[in-house]
């Protein structure tokens, strides 16, 4: 059946790149929406091409659509050429798939990405006809929730979102959904669903909780209203992530997208801990996917999609402990399906693997650049990046690997078959000889850090490093 657009043909004629708001591209879920009970609009609060290109969306979006009584659609900041014409004629805000009003949804979804957008989240919101603060909404109004990275630090957009996610969207939200569906079809007040919902991992309700203030306007502390609303929420993390649902059919717009390719998540997570790098701190720990898997998942999504090229996604793709075999498979489809391999950024102290470089290079249109994130040393030791404590470290391991074996195992001394007990004591000698230098060496490296002042924060690092490799941190 024909879907009637929200937008006449006289509106788009006259606005920008018209194909951003009629919706009906390859893949786009379609249900029947007297089958479904709870209707969310998930929103990227950018214009189209941004973001059809963030793989957080099309990962949802897939896993909210594979509950039969979910339909999840998308939705997106308009233009300012379409935004002056819906202000005045009174257009609200609609979804792609149905072309439905914002207003009539169960939920509307807000992924916060970077903190320029929160003007656009207060644009979506009104445009939808929603009030712009929590604390005016009615249960007529659908419940405005917020995820995604600058969740992390939620109070500066805390009055207009009821609910806040906070970590990796794949764990909670059949809880709460659940919830919303004994709140949509009872008399619980809004009050008592923001309750009970306070109390599922990784929900913050803000209006759950009373915060006060310090007199330069920093919070001096956030405490809960209610015995049963927890103190602290729990970021969420995927722990079975090999498992987690991954689109096999992402949409494919009909205007060119940012990144207008199939996108491989090959890894969460990552190693380093550079200090300006938000990612690398809120999506620990790593976790890798496997490599067969990803080989499936490659062919399934190239041939759903059509695209000619595929870029794998992570934080730093070099990591990956099984990129040589990955990318000798895509190597293999550019032979047989032309298709393009995209790799991101790369460390510039790590490169592609050696059996690889001169077949990727050959093969590819971009060869990968490497990102440097500062123009001298003493930044690098300011922002904390590895750069020269991995090239330091891994020449003083070689040194010191020389010294010991020197220390230890000196094979130019001779013994005799009558001199055992001189042998051991040389031995004994040697390895006191060892014990103080490597003692000498962790006092040296010590001092050097409490110099910098960074001594108790290099070993509060090392102490959650290792409580989250035994799972506990």
């Amino acid at each position: 059946m024909e879907q009637r657009l929200a937008l006449p043909e006289r509106v788009l004629m006259q606005i920008e790149k018209p194909a951003r708001y009629i919706g009906n591209e390859v893949n786009m879920v379609r249900k029947n929406l007297s089958e479904v009970d709870v209707r969310i609009a998930m929103c990227f609060p950018d214009v189209y091409e941004i973001g059809m290109s963030y793989l957080g969306i099309q990962i949802l979006y897939d896993m909210f659509n594979r509950r039969e009584d979910v339909y999840c659609e998308r939705v997106y900041s308009p233009w300012p050429d379409l935004d002056a014409i819906m202000r005045k004629e009174h257009i609200p805000l609609f979804s792609l798939e149905t072309q439905t009003a914002i207003s009539e949804f169960d939920w509307l979804a807000i992924t916060i990405q970077y903190e320029m957008c929160y003007t656009n989240i207060l644009q979506v919101i009104d445009l939808a006809g929603i009030p712009l603060l929590a604390k005016d909404r009615t249960k007529e109004h659908p419940i405005v929730i917020g995820g995604g990275p600058c969740t992390v630090n939620p109070e500066p957009m805390a009055d207009f979102f009821d609910i806040f996610y906070i970590g990796e969207g794949e764990t909670s939200y059949d809880a709460l959904l659940d919830l919303y569906k004994q709140y949509k079809h009872s008399d619980m007040s809004r009050e008592d669903f923001l309750r009970r919902a306070s109390s599922i991992p990784g929900i913050y309700v803000p209006s759950m909780y009373e915060v006060s203030y310090q007199e330069d306007g920093t919070i001096e502390k956030v405490v809960p209203k209610y015995e049963d609303v927890p103190a602290k929420v729990k970021r969420q993390v995927v722990v079975d992530f090999e498992n987690v649902s991954y689109p096999m059919k992402p949409v494919v717009p009909y205007i060119r997208a940012t990144q207008d390719r199939v996108c491989l998540e090959i890894m969460r997570g990552c190693i380093r801990g550079c200090r300006f790098c938000q990612a690398g701190m809120i999506y620990r720990p790593t976790r890798q996917k496997n490599v067969e898997m990803l080989k499936k998942y490659a062919r399934t999504m190239l041939d759903n999609t059509g695209y000619e090229e595929i870029s794998l996604s992570s934080l730093s793709s070099s990591d990956y402990e099984n990129l040589d075999v990955l990318l000798n498979y895509l190597i293999t489809l550019r032979d047989t399906d032309h298709v393009n391999v995209s790799l991101p950024s790369r460390s510039n102290h790590n490169s592609l693997p050696e059996c690889i470089q001169a077949p990727f290079l050959h093969h590819n249109r971009y060869p990968p650049h490497t990102r440097h994130h500062t123009g001298f040393s003493q930044l690098y030791r300011i922002v904390v990046s590895h750069l020269p404590l991995l090239i330091i470290s891994k020449y003083f391991s070689h040194f010191l690997t020389i010294i010991l074996q020197l220390l230890l195992y000196n094979t130019e001394v001779s013994w005799s078959t009558n001199t055992t007990n001189e042998r051991s004591n040389y031995i004994l000698k040697r390895r006191k000889i060892s014990q103080i230098v490597l003692l000498i060496t962790g006092i040296a490296m010590i001092s050097y850090g409490a110099v910098r002042g960074e001594a108790a924060t290099v070993l509060g690092k090392a102490i959650k490093l290792c409580l989250e490799c035994v799972g506990i941190g």
